[in-house]
């Protein structure tokens, strides 16, 4: 995993976490993907950019943040302390790579409550095209699609690397009649090429 942009909101990114860190206190921030309630006690599995970590707020130890996490709802934006601890035996969950340790919260903050959204963004339930691309900020929090938009980001990244070896120029330019992308490079007999896509605003 690529190491994760970090600053005053969080310490750590959700994907990061793992048996090693127990004991260390972090901050997270990201999306509520679940919540589940157990006589109290709540469990949150926060998600980010980088994956999921289970959040568990004790009513006794942290009660504000107790009462903070009863209201929240499904992708609400939270941010997250606590202390990172090993889960208990029996409760692993190797489908995750945070799968053996969980947060146990001191303090929830709800950044940015949430509508309830068009369409489930946990499993793989079906969608309608129209419907999914309308959202296309919500869609590219499902897995399937933050996976393929990390994939076509990395290609790119490398076919640019590549290129930019080879002699290949990259830069942009724009003014009142609209924005132009271009790439200048030589050919084998020494003419200099420059490709324009030029994109005018409407």
């Amino acid at each position: 995993m690529s190491r994760p942009l970090l600053g005053a909101m969080r310490s750590h990114a959700c994907a990061s976490l793992r048996a090693a860190d127990a004991g260390t206190e972090v901050r997270l921030a990201g999306w509520v993907a679940r919540r589940r309630d157990h006589g109290g006690l709540v469990f949150l599995d926060l998600r980010d950019a980088s994956g999921v970590v289970q959040v568990v707020v004790h009513p006794e130890q942290a009660p504000a943040a107790a009462a903070a996490a009863h209201a929240v709802r499904t992708e609400d934006c939270v941010r997250v302390t606590g202390m990172v601890f090993p889960r208990p035996a029996g409760n692993e969950n190797p489908d995750l790579p945070t799968g053996e340790v969980e947060v146990l919260a001191s303090d929830l903050e709800v950044l940015g409550p949430s509508a309830t959204p068009p369409f489930p963004l946990e499993g793989r339930a079906e969608v309608d095209e129209v419907l999914r691309l309308r959202h296309r900020y919500l869609d590219l929090r499902r897995a399937g699609p933050a996976r393929a938009l990390a994939a076509r980001a990395k290609f790119n990244s490398v076919l640019r690397r590549v290129l930019e070896e080879r002699g290949v120029e990259f830069g942009h330019s724009a003014d009142v009649e609209g924005y132009a992308r271009y790439a200048t490079f030589q050919d084998p007999d020494g003419n200099t090429i420059q490709i324009i896509e030029y994109t005018r605003p409407r």
